[in-house]
């Protein structure tokens, strides 16, 4: 209760003087005081819940981002490899050309003999 009543202190909320008092075995408090404690706790818990919330989603979204990367990078190496293969056939294909190019040249002077 000491902190509480700094910490109200420093707030500009001062305390009225006798506002709590220790028994045996209980704190008794005014109900201005309780009620002001009871606001205090719930902003804690708020403030608690919201960093929870935040963590949360935080760690949710930063899979999810994960998940959508490695998806995008299986995209990319999918449609690379199509490419290469792509390409690979054209040449195949031109150099399959450019050597029959050549065996028609060669065949030319054997054959006008």
């Amino acid at each position: 209760l000491m902190e509480v009543e700094a910490r109200f202190s420093q707030e500009k909320q001062g305390l009225e003087a006798k506002s709590w008092q220790v028994g045996r075995s209980k704190v008794f408090l005014k109900e201005d005081l309780q009620g002001r404690l009871e606001q205090a706790v719930q902003e804690a818990v708020k403030s608690y819940v919201v960093l929870l919330q935040r963590s949360w989603r935080g760690f949710v979204q930063r899979r999810r981002f994960r998940k959508i990367r490695k998806a995008a990078r299986v995209v990319q190496a999918t449609l690379l490899t199509a490419q290469a293969s792509k390409d690979f056939r054209a040449l195949r294909r031109r150099n399959l050309s450019a050597l029959m190019l050549q065996k028609w040249w060669r065949m030319i002077p054997l054959r006008v003999r």
